[in-house]
């Protein structure tokens, strides 16, 4: 019997044979509504296997570009305007593997595209096709051409010193020539691709980070960090300190929007450092739900300049039309580099606000469940502030669970899509706020809970 549980929001995903086999593959490849497809992978020992597997279920003509990048993989898609199949597990651990389904307009398969693959898996019927064919493509004309378009759609810079942490993944493919070629002095760590990614692991959180943030402060130079399969990303500054994505995204937004036009799309997770950055240029910040399928919808629906995930994902259109770590780094560390400032610098100068986020474990039938009844008990509520006003009118959004925006802080409450568990996250303009707003979050949680019979308790 197929697990359920693979099916995800936007992607689909598992642990390798304990979840995902040979033979869930090729029932997932056959179920796939395309006749013509691209097929790429990272470096996973399982990818190969179940690349080979793919091939034997889907019915259709393959191109196959075997490891590669996933942002090379989806320019190669794009510029052909052909559905792409990424074998990968992005930022997991090495016994974890999946499948990423993109259309060749850089948007992720939807929602309601992977329920209809998983109906016709879980279901167990065959689609019926028998024909197949598949071309294997040369993945250096692919890199090469990447590489050739962002040096065109990125404009001059200062010579300047980067150190790049490839993680062991595909991404040492593409990212070291591209800011060689672009005239950077480049050093690299964790450059050999390594099926284990024993180097550091495949994830680009900062608890992970620790050689390449050592290595900056040491330098004095900027640092860039990719996960396994190339679409997150991370920037150290010369202090060894690690930027979130927000303050990438306030960066790089003071200077594309100077050029570009367009709302700026953001998700529910992200604080109000993105609202601070597009205020001065007059635009709108987009919420949407969690998830780089639903950020790239969002950015081609809204025809938005930029696009950013609190988790790592970001999107430039004007660049290229999809989440892709490597050309957002790239055009970050032009920005940079052009700035009469350092990276430190820079950092100082955009606005901090508190902000915190709590995990509390709930059973996985049960989450979705209970973000419904925080949904019921939150309508209508009017929440406290510091403004002097002893009551203030919430703002409610439930694209993605429930956020609940007051006049001095928000707060929110999801279910992970990836695992048993219900975050709370808030941000307020102070630390005072702060605490306010998380305890009567938590109260409104706890409540939805205990009047489901739900025992909730902290990660």
């Amino acid at each position: 019997m197929v697990p359920l549980e693979i099916f995800r929001a936007y992607d689909i995903r598992g642990i390798y044979r304990e979840q995902l086999n040979e033979e869930t593959m090729k029932l997932i490849a056959a179920a796939i509504d395309a006749q013509k497809i691209i097929l790429g992978h990272d470096c996973r020992m399982s990818s190969d296997a179940l690349c080979e597997a793919f091939i034997s279920g889907f019915g259709g003509e393959i191109i196959d570009v075997g490891l590669s990048p996933i942002g090379s993989a989806m320019f190669f898609s794009w510029k052909r305007g052909i559905d792409l199949a990424y074998i990968t597990a992005s930022h997991l651990t090495s016994e974890w593997n999946g499948l990423k389904l993109f259309h060749s307009s850089g948007v992720g398969y939807l929602e309601d595209e992977i329920k209809a693959i998983k109906s016709i898996v879980v279901d167990e019927m065959n689609p019926g096709k028998k024909s197949r064919s598949v071309k294997n493509v040369k993945i250096s004309s692919i890199t090469g051409d990447y590489i050739n378009h962002l040096l065109a759609k990125v404009p001059g810079h200062k010579k300047m010193k980067i150190i790049i942490d490839c993680g062991n993944g595909v991404s040492s493919m593409i990212a070291p020539e591209l800011f060689r070629r672009a005239g950077y002095d480049v050093e690299i760590i964790f450059e050999n691709i390594d099926s284990n990614f024993s180097g550091r692991g495949p994830d680009v959180e900062e608890k992970h980070l620790t050689n390449l943030k050592n290595k900056t402060e040491q330098n004095k130079c900027i640092g860039i960090a990719y996960d396994g399969d190339g679409d997150r990303v991370a920037l150290v500054d010369e202090n060894g300190n690690v930027l979130t994505p927000e303050q990438i995204s306030y960066i790089v937004i003071s200077e594309l929007l100077k050029k570009e036009q367009g709302p700026v799309v953001a998700n529910v997770e992200c604080t109000n450092v993105i609202d601070h950055a597009v205020k001065k240029f007059n635009r709108k910040v987009y919420r949407v739900p969690v998830g780089h399928t639903f950020l790239v919808e969002n950015v081609h629906k809204n025809n938005a300049s930029f696009g950013v995930e609190r988790s790592g994902h970001f999107s430039i259109p004007s660049i290229i039309p999809f989440d892709d770590a490597v050309a957002l780094s790239f055009y970050a560390t032009n920005v940079i580099s052009n700035s009469d400032k350092t990276l430190s610098e820079l950092v100082r100068d955009i606005p901090s606000f508190p902000s915190k986020r709590t995990n509390y474990i709930c059973p996985e039938k049960k989450k979705f469940e209970l973000i419904r009844q925080v949904e019921r008990n939150v309508n209508g509520i009017c929440l406290s502030n510091n403004k002097g006003d002893e009551k203030a009118k919430a703002e409610i959004n439930t694209c993605d669970g429930v956020r609940v925006d007051t006049n001095d802080g928000w707060f929110l409450i999801r279910a992970s899509n990836t695992g048993p568990l219900v975050r709370l996250t808030t941000q307020s303009d102070t630390r005072q706020g702060l605490e306010k707003i998380k305890n009567e979050a938590e109260k409104i949680l706890i409540k939805s809970a205990y009047e489901l019979g739900i025992e909730l308790r902290e990660e």
